[in-house]
């Protein structure tokens, strides 16, 4: 109905300017443009070009507009010729040689103007000489055309008027649109610096002046805008699509999460928090744990929650998850990040730019490749930097390397193992049957007070659960409960963290070599010895096995011990000597040994 009002009013007038010009479809762009979310990237204020709809239907369907709603739509004038620029901007609509410069000031209206004319200058629309003087807004033009029209004038005096009128409309050099445009600029002066006014029926033809002139803008630009309103209308759903799916995918764990405290060790005088706290106050920050403390399942809750937040608009900043692993040779962070939400390296650095998009980055010490993890870190550290406003968190193993840990400037914090109210809470949740949880706990308590210290770990507690929901008790044996949890955690490091190198079995009897190396000095005492001198137990463990240390796609004798740390295998005494991380744990081992190898 709207579009069949404009097209009687307004038909005959656009179709002298171009008979191209489609009505319908320019005016269903112009309500898009006039909508559209535009981020405040600069200090234009180009908010509340939404009125103009609501205007346009009054006057056109009700057939009531008020005098204070049209000189609105006219001094908005300015404002859809700003959004105009700034959405052909933002999709690299405008060339980078002739974009507006922000840095030393605000451009002036007429450099809006004169941009978007050279950005179509095929078209023509319009040429401009700084519109901010008043000789070429208003004063001359408004002169000229009022001593033209006056009754009586000599005809000599009218044609040396008109030669003036003439060469200062030659500034407008598109002759299908210079009128109105030339009277839209002169009308938005008129309000907007001399604050003057008009009668209703003066104003309604204002209105018609600079609705005419907006149309013929949009017609102008009318393939590139609906190509930038596509790509945003793509974008918004494959981002939604990824959105939904996610949280799909971690409803079931979160429904087991429990939270888990954590120290800052950037500033051990504060007390021990938890991560939904760290998230109000801090941008960005980095979790270190052991092997299967809890992580990534951390990581998750805290990108779950943010999901939710995401779809339920209550922020604009989309959610991003990457584990770091993804990262190979011939890609980066920013292009992994990008194909994350289906979208592309350019648009990605945007969306950091505009402080829309927040980073969940998982396992730094799982990049295999010193180089890539490097450049990775490097790439992250940009990105604090840059935008500080960014949510960045990431995670990463306590390493026995601390310069790799203080690397970034930001907050660092240390997943704290669990309590015993909270390894409660985790088998009620975790077994979602108050029956099953009873049992469970009875079987956990059961057990003495060295193994149920290895409970406090969520994921070996969570292993346990899932044991003893099947069997009717836990093994009997102490062997067969640490050979089951290092199963679990050794198939964990290879399928679950890709982990291509990793070969489970070798590493088994290696690490079974270096316990019975130790014993046979020692006896079964686990006892600390310095790291290079198990790093050469490794060696020659490897070697009694006939297994080639170094050689092409095979373990190191350092990728062994570094496995070995940060799955809480072996574990630092002090700064140099390193043990098995329990004394169950060095049993275990020495007794495989001796079951494979010596019986």
């Amino acid at each position: 109905m709207i579009k069949k009002k404009i097209r009687n009013s307004l038909a005959s007038k656009l179709h002298k300017i171009s008979d191209e010009i489609r009505i319908d479809w320019c005016y269903d762009t112009y309500v898009k443009l006039v909508k559209y979310d535009i981020p405040d990237t600069t200090d234009d204020d180009v908010k509340g070009l939404e009125k103009n709809i609501d205007i346009i239907h009054n006057l056109f369907i009700e057939e009531s507009v008020t005098s204070p709603d049209l000189l609105v739509f006219i001094r908005n004038f300015e404002i859809f010729t700003k959004k105009l620029y700034f959405i052909l901007d933002r999709y690299k609509k405008i060339d980078e040689s002739i974009r507006l410069d922000y840095s030393l000031r605000k451009p002036s209206f007429s450099k809006f103007l004169t941009t978007l004319n050279k950005a179509k200058a095929e078209s023509q629309i319009f040429e401009v000489k700084d519109l901010d003087q008043p000789t070429i807004c208003d004063e001359v033009l408004l002169r000229l055309r009022a001593q033209i029209e006056e009754e009586g004038i000599d005809e000599k005096e009218k044609l040396k008027l008109l030669e003036k009128l003439n060469k200062h409309e030659k500034r407008f050099s598109n002759k299908k649109i210079d009128r109105y445009m030339l009277d839209s600029l002169v009308y938005r002066n008129d309000n907007v610096h001399q604050g003057k006014d008009y009668d209703l029926s003066k104003k309604i033809e204002l209105f018609h002046t600079i609705f005419i002139t907006e149309l013929y803008f949009v017609f102008s630009f009318i393939d590139e805008l609906n190509e930038s309103f596509r790509i945003e209308s793509t974008n918004t759903e494959l981002i939604q699509e990824y959105v939904n799916s996610k949280i799909e995918q971690l409803e079931q764990d979160e429904k087991r999460y429990v939270p888990l405290s954590l120290k800052n060790l950037s500033d051990p005088t504060k007390e021990n928090t938890f991560l939904n706290e760290i998230y109000k106050k801090e941008n960005q920050f980095q979790i270190i744990g052991k092997g299967g403390n809890g992580k990534t399942t951390s990581l998750n809750h805290l990108f779950y929650q943010c999901l939710k937040d995401f779809k339920n608009k209550n922020t604009e900043m989309i959610p991003v998850f990457l584990n770091l692993n993804k990262i190979q040779e011939k890609t980066s962070i920013y292009i992994e990040l990008a194909k994350t939400i289906n979208t592309n390296e350019e648009d990605l650095r945007k969306l950091i730019e505009e402080n829309k998009i927040q980073l969940f980055l998982d396992g730094i010490n799982e990049i295999h490749s010193p180089e890539i993890q490097q450049q990775t870190l490097q790439d992250i550290d940009e990105i604090s930097k840059e935008f500080p406003k960014t949510k960045l968190f990431i995670t990463s193993r306590e390493q026995s390397d601390t310069e790799f840990l203080n690397f970034f400037d930001f907050p660092l914090y240390q997943i704290q193992e669990l309590e015993d109210k909270q390894i409660e809470n985790f088998i009620i949740k975790y077994c979602n049957d108050s029956k099953v949880s009873e049992k469970v706990s009875e079987i956990i308590n059961q057990q003495d007070q060295s193994l149920r210290l290895l409970f406090r770990k969520p994921l070996l507690l969570s292993r346990s659960i899932e044991i003893c929901k099947i069997e009717p008790n836990l093994p009997k044996t102490e062997y067969d409960i640490i050979r089951i949890f290092i199963d679990k955690l050794l198939k964990r490091e290879k399928i679950e963290k890709k982990d291509k190198i990793l070969n489970v079995d070798f590493y088994k009897y290696i690490l079974a070599g270096v316990a019975s190396l130790i014993h046979s000095d020692y006896g079964l005492t686990n006892i600390s010895i310095p790291k290079f001198k198990f790093i050469m137990l490794i060696n020659d463990a490897a070697k009694n096995i006939g297994y080639g240390i170094g050689e092409t796609n095979q373990m190191s004798s350092e990728y062994i011990f570094r496995i070995s740390y940060e799955l809480e295998i072996i574990s630092f005494e002090n700064d140099d000597d390193v043990k098995f991380f329990h004394q169950n744990y060095f049993e275990f081992f020495n007794s495989l040994y001796i079951k494979n190898y010596l019986i």
